[in-house]
C-alpha cells in the first residue's frame, strides 16, 4: 500500500513538473553576428562593418539590446554609426552615460578600445523581428589605421563594470534571449601611393643590380 502511494505520488510531481514545463514559453535565441562591408581596407579608408541579430527561429522578436564591443584601437577608430538600411529603432546610440563604465564618461564614440551599444525601440507593441537570415540593426563606420595582417572586431559577453551583452524578448523584457557573439576580422594594406613608391623602388633596386 506504501508502496503504491509513493508511485502515485512520484506520478503526480512529474506530471506538475512536465506541466510547468510545457506551459512555460519558448523562446528562440537572437545571435549577434558583423558582417564587414569589406574585410580588406587600406591604410585611411573609411568602411562599415554591420551588426546583424539572427535568430534560431523563422522569426523572434526583440524590443533592445546592450552589444559590448572590442577592438584594437591601434589599427581602427570607430567614428559613429550608420542607420541606412537598418531596421527601425527610437534609439541607436553610443550611451553618454552607462552603468558599465564603457563609454568613457560620454565620449563619442568610444576611442580606447571598448565600448557600449544600446538599441532600443519605441515601445513593446512595436518589437523588431530577427530572422534566420539575419536582420541590419546599424552600421558601425570606422577609420583603418595602420598595416596589419588581421585585427579583430568582435563582441563581448561582458565588459566594464558588471556590463552584460544582452537581447531582451519582446513578450517579456525581462528575459535574456542573447544566442551566440560574433567577431569579425579586417586587414589592412597600405595605400595604393604607399604600394605604388614600393613598386617604383623594387625596380629601381633591379635596376642597379
Amino acid at each position: 500500500m506504501k508502496r503504491t502511494l509513493s508511485l502515485q505520488a512520484n506520478v503526480v510531481v512529474m506530471s506538475l513538473i512536465i506541466g510547468l514545463f510545457c506551459a512555460s514559453p519558448a523562446y528562440a535565441l537572437i545571435s549577434l553576428e558583423w558582417r564587414p562591408i569589406d574585410q580588406t581596407v587600406s591604410v585611411d579608408d573609411v568602411f562599415g562593418i554591420g551588426l546583424y541579430a539572427v535568430s534560431t527561429a523563422p522569426t523572434e522578436s526583440f524590443v533592445s539590446m546592450d552589444v559590448i564591443f572590442t577592438w584594437d584601437s591601434d589599427y581602427l577608430e570607430i567614428l559613429g554609426l550608420d542607420d541606412t538600411g537598418a531596421v527601425t529603432l527610437a534609439s541607436s546610440s553610443f550611451p553618454a552615460t552607462d552603468d558599465y563604465d564603457l563609454n568613457e564618461n560620454g565620449v563619442n564614440p568610444p576611442a580606447d578600445g571598448d565600448g557600449l551599444f544600446r538599441g532600443t525601440v519605441a515601445n513593446l507593441s512595436e518589437p523588431v523581428n530577427a530572422t534566420p537570415g539575419g536582420i541590419l540593426v546599424t552600421t558601425f563606420e570606422a577609420r583603418a589605421l595602420d598595416v596589419i595582417g588581421e585585427t579583430f572586431f568582435s563582441i563581448s559577453a561582458t565588459g566594464g563594470t558588471d556590463g552584460v551583452t544582452r537581447v531582451l524578448e519582446s513578450t517579456d523584457p525581462d528575459i535574456d534571449i542573447t544566442g551566440m557573439l560574433g567577431s569579425a576580422t579586417i586587414t589592412i594594406v597600405p595605400e595604393p601611393a604607399t604600394l605604388l613608391l614600393l613598386g617604383l623602388g623594387g625596380l629601381v633596386l633591379r635596376r642597379r643590380r
